[in-house]
């Protein structure tokens, strides 16, 4: 059934990603050039958020810090709960990192033009099996990013979910406000984002995960 409800949502996010790419994405991208410069300023900023790095890099100097700990420290009394917290970082940097690999594909697959060439001389459209960064538009890498980062954490910390999904969306937003992005370029993005940790956390609860675990009722939670 959850596999069935997954296919629905994809199907529904495809098809308005379609629309928009149709309907909406160049006369967004059109009205978003003339923003004032201190409103695009402020969406540049913010969507730093969205770069890989910072859900990365501190979660691996963490496990490598739990790592030391373990090697001079054997018997600290810290190292149970610090354990939990190397499971869990290299959950997020797992879930970030793979969701970015895969996030390359559509990208290079699809070969879209960023919006800049759009702006420039008007160029609109598919471009099929591209590596270069000026046609890599779809699907967002920063949304992609922004949505594992939240989704991963809200798994491991529910409560949190008023504050990481509004936070994901603002980031996504700031890469069609700066005329980076079209929109259906961070829907895609966010999306493949959320279900690729969705993903994940199938294969760590079949797996034996220490993390998760399959509910009576066969859901994925927290053990």
């Amino acid at each position: 059934m959850r596999v069935i409800r997954h296919v629905g949502t994809a199907l529904a996010v495809a098809v308005l990603c379609f629309l928009l790419y149709l309907y909406a994405d160049r006369e967004v991208i059109l009205a978003v050039v003339n923003l004032p410069i201190w409103v695009r300023t402020f969406f540049k900023y913010v969507g730093k958020l969205g770069n890989g790095a910072w859900y990365v890099v501190p979660p691996l100097l963490m496990v490598f810090g739990v790592c030391v700990l373990e090697k001079r420290a054997p018997s600290d009394p810290r190292l149970p709960g610090l354990r939990l917290w190397r499971r869990r970082s290299l959950f997020l940097a797992g879930s970030v990192l793979g969701s970015g690999l895969l996030n390359m594909v559509p990208k290079m697959f699809f070969g879209r033009p960023r919006p800049v060439l759009f702006l420039g001389n008007g160029e609109y459209g598919f471009h099929f099996f591209q590596t270069a960064a000026r046609m890599l538009s779809f699907p967002s890498g920063h949304a992609n990013t922004a949505f594992a980062a939240a989704t991963c954490i809200f798994l491991l910390r529910p409560r949190w979910g008023w504050f990481l999904f509004p936070a994901a969306t603002l980031v996504a937003l700031c890469r069609v406000m700066t005329a980076q992005h079209f929109p259906s370029d961070v829907l895609a993005g966010g999306y493949l984002g959320f279900l690729t940790v969705i993903a994940l956390r199938e294969v760590l609860v079949r797996r034996g995960s220490d993390l998760f675990k399959a509910s009576p009722a066969g859901t994925a939670v927290l053990r």
